[in-house]
């Protein structure tokens, strides 16, 4: 049997997309925080036509594309698409089956360095200035693209970071997040933090009783191994904070259900500046 296809761009409607949606016979299971991205990204002007289809089969049943078409609905605005029409309905089990695209593909495509560490400390970034108190997951790329942009310096910490992460004898912390707190303690006070990585992470100097021994211990304890990562990341503040400020400490604990993540003394470093954060073209104050 020929099969005879057909390709066009179409401008597609919220309600073409609720008709369209209801042509489906099988699809994947709707991955509703895939869609909320997607549909931020249209909303926010950062969603670009690439070339990928909304694919219908010969009897124009829907095969590929609920997640866009969802996110047309939720976004409530039209978008252009490429559209195929007359597919095989057999081939639905070849679709997806293509690795997927990271940021970090995307920053390694545009010659940047370390991009796994990169993307991570941006994702981190851009949820301590928006999400202090809840860290989000799934930060899309052009969220992380606009974090970039506001804080290019970042790319000069991820290097000394990863060093300090390979080099430490405990690594009970992701690298990603070891790139984040390097960078905002750096710019908060460079020799400070300089000293409290070499005590925390690298051993040195480290007196029994102090922050980054009190630090230590912490992560290396068994309460707190299996902690999640924003939860690791709000002790490492925390005896961040204490070194700063000249606190002896006992212990540290973070209460990741109740209690909000802390902020960082310090970081961002100029406290009179009117900064503020424009990211999803929403201005937010940076505390």
């Amino acid at each position: 049997m020929s099969i005879k296809c057909t390709a066009k761009f179409v401008k597609v409607t919220p309600k073409m997309a609720i008709e369209w949606l209801a042509t489906t016979v099988k699809n994947r299971r709707l991955k509703d925080q895939h869609v909320q991205q997607l549909s931020h990204d249209m909303r926010t002007k950062r969603w670009k036509q690439n070339g990928e289809s909304i694919k219908f089969d010969w009897d124009d049943h829907l095969m590929d594309g609920q997640h866009r078409l969802h996110a047309v609905v939720r976004a409530d605005e039209p978008f252009v698409f490429l559209v195929v029409r007359g597919l095989d309905p057999k081939s639905f089990d070849t679709l997806d089956n293509q690795a997927t695209r990271k940021y970090a593909d995307v920053l390694s495509a545009e010659g940047e360095k370390s991009t796994t560490l990169l993307s991570s400390a941006l994702g981190i970034l851009a949820n301590y200035h928006l999400n202090r108190g809840t860290f989000r997951q799934g930060f899309t790329m052009g969220e992380r693209a606009s974090t970039l942009a506001l804080f290019p310096d970042v790319r000069e910490a991820v290097n000394p970071a990863h060093s300090l992460y390979r080099n430490c004898a405990f690594k009970l912390m992701p690298p990603g997040p070891v790139v984040f707190c390097y960078y905002a303690f750096r710019k908060a006070d460079p020799k400070k933090a300089e000293e409290f990585f070499n005590q925390a992470w690298g051993g040195l100097n480290l007196v029994s009783g102090t922050p980054c021994a009190v630090l230590k211990k912490s992560l290396e304890s068994k309460a707190n191994r299996f902690k999640s990562i924003p939860s690791k990341m709000a002790l490492v503040v925390k005896a961040w904070n204490a070194f700063v400020e000249g606190d002896s400490i006992q212990a540290l604990r973070f209460l990741d259900k109740t209690e909000a993540f802390p902020n960082i003394v310090g970081y961002p470093p100029d406290k009179n500046a009117a900064q503020r954060v424009i990211i999803d073209n929403t201005p937010v104050d940076v505390h």
